[in-house]
């Protein structure tokens, strides 16, 4: 068995998404590619040739090192049980997420030309979803009476319920298969981040938006209106909470609502 298949049946036996899979694989094919060698020969100093060279060579961001390191590792360690110790890399910064503003938010939907284009980002909105996920939703997967969805073998193999907002019923419709789908077949990822590039170009809004920040809008916006930082863990499917307090820092309503001591004296 080759190393590729190796890495994929492992990383596929850890419950990884395939977006994770071909991540890891694109990384360390990469790394193999740079060192030369047959995996047996591979050395820690090998390793840490290869990530000075994507941090000094070829100016990656910290967090694109940290994958690399992270899937070269897994390779090394898992399949080939080279037992190597975590090696050093820069901090990624802890940069906070960019939401949109509720009237944005509007805005953006507003400028959406087709019927199905808006229910998209709708749904990426309303419910917290990742892209992946609201694309590979089926009509099953909604239960309106009780206003709830589920995302099925999300981030982690999980299932979770996510709030549904009213009105989908006669929006989605009933059916079977995939809710949005392109000739009986899933839509792609960059389908949607097209989408979200022209209704924003139309709305006139700055802002990069992408799918995931309609995501980070979403656990914002519920933040801010008062709901429990634990159910948004839950519906957001963090594993866990520290990686949901983030958004703590990103809620602008309570500093903003602060008198400011200036303004006393």
């Amino acid at each position: 068995m080759s190393w590729v298949k190796k890495v994929e049946v492992e990383l596929k036996l850890k419950g990884c998404s395939p977006h994770t899979v071909q991540a890891f694989l694109m990384q360390t094919r990469k790394f193999f590619e740079f060192v030369n060698k047959e995996p047996e020969q591979i050395e820690l100093d090998d390793v840490k040739a290869y990530l000075a060279f994507l941090i000094s060579d070829k100016g990656l961001a910290p967090r694109s090192v940290a994958l690399a390191r992270s899937a070269i590792l897994f390779c090394l360690n898992k399949v080939y049980g080279k037992g190597f110790e975590t090696v050093s890399a820069p901090k990624a910064p802890k940069s906070l997420p960019l939401v949109l503003s509720k009237d944005e938010v509007k805005l953006l939907l507003d400028s959406c030309k087709h019927k199905k284009s808006r229910l998209i980002l709708e749904l990426l909105y309303s419910s917290g979803m990742r892209v992946s996920e609201v694309l590979n939703l089926r009509h099953e997967d909604l239960e309106y009476e009780k206003g709830l969805g589920w995302v099925r073998g999300g981030k982690g193999g999980k299932d979770r319920i996510f709030p549904l907002s009213k009105g989908f019923k006669e929006k989605i419709g009933g059916g079977h298969g995939l809710v949005f789908s392109n000739v009986g077949k899933p839509m792609s990822a960059r389908n949607v981040q097209q989408i979200i590039k022209r209704a924003a170009v139309s709305a006139g809004i700055q802002k990069k938006i992408t799918p995931h920040k309609l995501r980070h809008s979403f656990a914002t916006h519920l933040l801010e209106d008062g709901v429990d930082i634990r159910v948004i863990q839950e519906v957001l499917g963090h594993a866990s909470l520290q990686t949901t307090q983030i958004y703590t820092h990103v809620s602008s309503k309570a500093i903003s609502g602060i008198e400011n001591p200036l303004d006393k004296l």
